[in-house]
C-alpha cells in the first residue's frame, strides 16, 4: 500500500508540473536587412564603379553603375556591415575629381527602411561601416 501511494503520488506531481508550464511563443532573433546606396558624381564619364560590400554570403565585390542601390540579407544583430567604394579607372585626374555619396539603410524585422549613415567623399574612396542594432 505504501508502495502504490508513492507511485499515485509521483503520477500526480508528474501531471501538476507538466500543466503548470507556460507555453509561451519561443524567441525569434531578429533580422535585419540592409540597403547600400550610391551617387557618383565626376566632370569625366565615370560608367562605372567598383564597390566591395558585406552581404549575408560575406564580402562582395561588385562593378555597379555610377548610381546603384541594393538590398542585402539578412543579418543578425550585431553583425557589422561595410561598403567600400572607388573608381574602377586608374588615371589620378579621374579619381581626384570623383565624388562618392554613400548610404546605409536598415530594415528590422519587416519595418520600413531607416537611414542609420551616410558619408560623403571628395576625390579618395568611400568607406562607410555600420553595426546593426546599434
Amino acid at each position: 500500500m505504501k508502495k502504490m501511494s508513492r507511485i499515485i503520488f509521483f503520477i500526480v506531481s508528474c501531471i501538476l508540473l507538466v500543466s503548470c508550464q507556460k507555453n509561451e511563443p519561443p524567441i525569434v532573433a531578429d533580422e535585419y536587412y540592409v540597403k547600400y546606396e550610391i551617387a557618383t558624381n565626376s566632370m569625366y564619364k565615370v560608367s562605372k564603379v567598383r564597390v566591395e560590400l558585406m552581404t549575408e554570403k560575406g564580402y562582395e565585390l561588385k562593378f555597379v553603375t555610377k548610381d546603384w542601390e541594393g538590398v542585402f540579407g539578412p543579418f543578425k544583430e550585431g553583425a557589422t556591415v561595410k561598403m567600400k567604394v572607388d573608381c574602377v579607372e586608374t588615371q589620378d585626374y579621374v579619381i581626384s575629381n570623383t565624388d562618392f555619396h554613400g548610404r546605409i539603410s536598415v530594415c528590422k524585422n519587416n519595418t520600413p527602411f531607416v537611414l542609420k549613415a551616410e558619408k560623403q567623399s571628395n576625390g579618395s574612396p568611400l568607406i562607410m561601416v555600420y553595426k546593426l542594432g546599434s
